[in-house]
């Protein structure tokens, strides 16, 4: 959006959406207004326009940004920018979605006078956005870091008590992933046009079995606030692979958590693992998250595995999915899924048993 003289904010866009740059009520007109993002959620209380923002992106969600003249300062909003906000996605990928609108924008509006004053605008917008990640990375782990060791006070006083050390250890466990998660958000790309960053794999032994019901375990809370049924369906004994645990809790984490947002009072979600499994000639494993939900629309099943390729509707599905098949793809595997509106979805992660060597993937 740009400034129309004094009174609007006018979408470069489509010319027939303008703002009143007064407007009490309007998230892009405040955000313009004060210099300040803002979280424009679907109401029918949002003025028109906003509205048709939001349709005109596809999203329930939008993050609305000022664009300063000069990003050091953040002084003088020349403009506001709208994009589709999903707090699941990776940090690379929103941070390269904000960075490639406003060069979109830079380039739409004509508002640099050649190649070279673009090319400033863009290096100066991206040093000020590497530096508040760095500060937004830093600031995070403070309290995470309080958080774990309050947890090792709290296992040390309840050293008698083996069920509930086991579950503060959980949760220790999870705030490591989580700082983990949080520093990759250090890694913006280099230029506008290099691809996500590297996934790093490390291969270890993992058992399968072990890692399904501790996601089950802190599944558990979301399933009993629904009233659904999660259920385990696990092969005897343990179940070892030779892959990257963290990867797969991910992945498995992300698919449970949308089967338990997808499902209603009553339905049942189950976690299965099969040993013995063969794929086009390659020996394996098969972990399988089912869920007896209404299944993906075909819209959506036809974008399944692209970057934004469903908005929180109410569908509420598909959050994720991107991370998931890139995250199987690093560590040779493959995910596949069946859905129905009668038998609901099936995502079935096949792993290789073995495998060598430290690899990475884009």
């Amino acid at each position: 959006f740009l400034a129309d003289g004094v009174s609007h904010w006018r979408s470069t866009r489509d010319s027939s959406i303008r703002i009143r740059r007064n407007s009490p009520v309007s998230a892009i007109a405040q955000a313009g207004r004060d210099g300040a993002s803002r979280v424009m959620e679907y109401d029918r209380s949002l003025p028109v326009a906003d509205r048709q923002v939001l349709r005109r992106l596809g999203v329930e969600e939008a993050l609305v940004l000022p664009v300063f003249a000069d990003t050091a300062t953040e002084q003088n909003v020349v403009g506001v920018l709208a994009f589709p906000a999903d707090d699941e996605a990776e940090p690379d990928y929103t941070m390269r979605a904000y960075a490639d609108a406003v060069a979109s924008w830079v380039t739409r509006t004509g508002q640099v006078a050649d190649a070279v004053s673009a090319e400033d605008q863009l290096s100066a917008f991206r040093t000020a956005e590497q530096q508040r990640l760095r500060e937004l990375v830093h600031e995070a782990n403070n309290p995470l870091s309080i958080v774990r060791n309050y947890l090792h006070i709290l296992e040390i006083r309840l050293r008698d008590e083996p069920e509930s050390r086991e579950q503060l250890s959980m949760i220790g466990s999870e705030l490591r992933r989580a700082a983990g998660i949080i520093a990759q958000m250090r890694n913006v790309p280099e230029t506008l046009t290099e691809k996500a960053a590297e996934i790093e794999v490390s291969l270890a032994p993992v058992d399968l079995n072990a890692l399904v019901r501790k996601v089950a375990e802190l599944s558990s809370g979301l399933a009993d606030s629904k009233d659904i049924e999660l259920e385990r369906w696990l092969s005897l004994g343990e179940l070892i692979i030779d892959s990257d645990a963290d990867i797969i809790m991910q992945v498995l984490t992300n698919l449970v958590k949308n089967a338990l947002e997808a499902c209603d009072d009553g339905d049942t979600v189950s976690i299965a693992t099969h040993a013995s499994v063969v794929r086009d000639g390659q020996v394996g494993v098969e972990i399988v998250v089912q869920d007896s939900g209404p299944g993906l629309p075909e819209p959506v099943l036809a974008m399944l595995w692209e970057q934004k390729s469903t908005t929180k509707g109410p569908e509420h599905q598909g959050l994720g999915l991107h991370v998931v098949h890139r995250f199987m793809n690093a560590i040779g595997g493959h995910v596949d899924v069946r859905t129905s509106p009668e038998s609901g979805t099936a995502f079935r992660l096949f792993l290789p048993r073995e495998r060598t060597g430290h690899q990475s993937s884009k």
